[in-house]
């Protein structure tokens, strides 16, 4: 999990840890380490066995001597030193000098292919088998791992006691017959390799399987730390569940279990560790992003659009059908069954003749941000329906969706998109809206489309007034939940014109800076509060994302954010 910077200052999940918890104080306190590096050291913490306990130790180890105020600088770089040395020391590595009778047996016993790709190999020197030690042998041999060192102790508070005391000894307890620990030992294929030693993947044992014989059989689940950018190479998985079968019990021994839970704790901090090294590859100068330049700042874009919706609409969809099967084969499927990439730089919506309205309201959406604004939103070129599909087309924004970026980008780029986001809210909510007799409704005085309010996908739902809007919302519910609401609906609010899904997936990024957001079709009037709380909606669990931008971006709205999550957790799942 990404650490954020501004914690003091959210209201996302990190806000509901006990302030006088020691976990609370550390986040404090390494606030001001830039990220990577912040979270890096944040991980001794979140992925110890025992976070109370890991941030206790933190605290103890950097604070002053009278702990009244914020541990020295010094002393927390110090610390992330020596977790960094640590962590690097249980990195897993390859075993270069085995002889070829262990290199027999664990060929054997691991079926002759790899652990976690099932990818066969035809002899146990294979190009592209790897032998794999879990932990490195000789570990704690390593006179910086010796009892009373700094590493000892701090590998002490990350593990806790006992767990160390069990793996330490296993580690040590060889037999003279065979030096090589065989349990801390498995075949991998080189991309499986790469993934293990850098903890993108790791296992955890499935405890609601339980296998009648250990010592032969174990289940896992192979899980995954995703963080660097989704064009960075990726293990392909064939399934999450993982078989760690011993074919061979007479003469070794399967998987030691504890050796794996060793590596799943440390596997975070790896990842984040090459988390590091691709952003110092790869580190971009946030001064030289340039604000967007909106897709139709061309006449020719203009002129073409009023040419192009001259033709005949059968001609149109023709050609429409044809872009969306070059579009698939060229692009793939994207998340959206209804959404096509197409070439020329053009975006497609096809669905059902009754999406038609929708699609409608939509381009109008479009129309009234390109008129009033400088977001870098799509342009709306079409809209035309057939008695088998309606169709939307629009230009395509440049930028790829900020969500996979996001682990990778620096404090800098991060405050830099924060600033472009405000500028472009700012912007949404000086549109004017034109008189009618309904407050709360879409850009064309309809009803409203947001999926925090399901049955807006199936009725024509607008509202007079912001009281007449919040009676709607709270009457599903019983009287203590009302008067609980009241606490934010009795508040007054601007309606002002709102996006309404500003999520990482729909705000597109490069080198810095925001630009483009997507996924107009829930934008329409609303609260001013509700561009807030929708953001917090359905990514509740991106800490580093809702602190570090939206919770930035919006200062306010707290009160309504505790009522908004209390009444859409009660109307049930995302």
């Amino acid at each position: 999990m990404d650490v954020p910077r501004n914690i003091s200052h959210s209201a996302s999940q990190l806000f509901l840890l006990d302030k006088e918890s020691s976990e609370y104080k550390a986040f404090l306190a390494i606030a001001h380490v830039p990220h990577p590096d912040r979270t890096i050291l944040g991980s001794f913490i979140n992925d110890a066995f025992d976070p109370e306990e890991a941030a206790r130790y933190f605290l103890q180890i950097t604070s002053r001597e009278d702990s009244s105020t914020a541990p020295p600088r010094e002393a927390v770089l110090q610390f992330l030193s020596d977790w960094k040395t640590l962590i690097n020391k249980f990195r897993p590595t390859i075993a270069t000098s085995l002889s070829n009778d262990t290199k027999k047996l664990i060929y054997e016993r691991d079926g002759g292919q790899c652990c976690l790709t099932r990818a066969p190999f035809k002899s146990y020197f294979d190009q592209g088998l790897e032998y794999v030690h879990i932990i490195t042998p000789g570990v704690f041999a390593d006179p910086e791992l010796s009892e009373g060192t700094t590493l000892f102790e701090m590998l002490n508070a990350f593990l806790s006691g006992k767990v160390l005391d069990v793996v330490r000894s296993s580690m040590l307890d060889l037999d003279p017959k065979q030096p090589v620990k065989l349990d801390n030992l498995w075949l991998l294929s080189t991309p499986a390799s790469d993934a293990f030693k850098e903890g993108e993947v790791y296992l955890t044992v499935q405890t609601w399987k339980k296998q009648p014989d250990t010592s032969r059989k174990q289940t896992y689940s192979a899980k995954t730390n995703i963080y660097k950018p989704l064009h960075c190479p990726r293990l392909s998985m064939p399934t999450e569940t993982i078989h760690i079968e011993n074919r061979t019990p007479q003469s070794t021994p399967i998987l030691n279990e504890e050796l794996l839970a060793i590596h799943a704790g440390f596997s975070s901090p790896l990842a984040w560790i090459e988390v590091s090294k691709y952003m110092d590859v790869s580190v971009k100068d946030t001064s030289r992003g340039k604000p967007p330049t909106p897709s139709s700042a061309s006449p020719f874009f203009s002129i073409f659009r009023r040419l192009w919706t001259l033709f005949p609409s059968f001609v149109r969809t023709s050609v429409y059908d044809i872009l969306a099967r070059i579009g698939l084969r060229l692009y793939g499927p994207s998340l959206s069954m209804t959404v096509f990439k197409l070439p020329f730089g053009l975006y497609l919506r096809r669905g059902s003749p009754l999406l038609a309205p929708k699609y409608h309201v939509e381009a109008h959406t479009l129309k009234l941000v390109e008129q009033s604004t400088r977001i870098p939103a799509p342009r709306a070129i079409d809209v035309v329906e057939t008695p088998r599909f309606s169709y939307l087309l629009m230009t395509c924004v440049p930028g790829r969706p900020i969500g996979p970026q996001f682990s990778t980008m620096t404090d800098g780029e991060v405050e830099q998109a924060v600033v472009d986001l405000k500028e472009y809210v700012s912007e949404l909510r000086k549109i004017s809206r034109k008189p009618t007799e309904y407050q709360i409704c879409n850009s064309q005085g309809g009803g409203i489309l947001d999926w925090r309010i399901p049955d807006s996908q199936r009725e024509e739902l607008r509202f007079k007034s912001e009281a007449e809007f919040n009676k709607y919302l709270t009457d599903p519910f019983w009287e203590e939940i009302r008067i609980k609401a009241a606490k934010s609906h009795d508040i007054y609010h601007d309606i002002v014109f709102t996006h309404g899904d500003l999520n990482p997936r729909n705000i597109l990024a490069e080198n810095g800076r925001i630009t483009g957001i997507v996924d107009w079709e829930n934008a329409g009037w609303f609260p001013e509060y509700w561009e807030y709380t929708k953001a917090h909606y359905t990514v509740r669990g991106l800490k580093h994302w809702l602190v570090d931008v939206v919770d930035t971006v919006f200062p306010g709205y707290r009160d309504e954010l505790v009522v908004e999550n209390m009444l859409s957790d009660l109307l049930g799942p995302f």
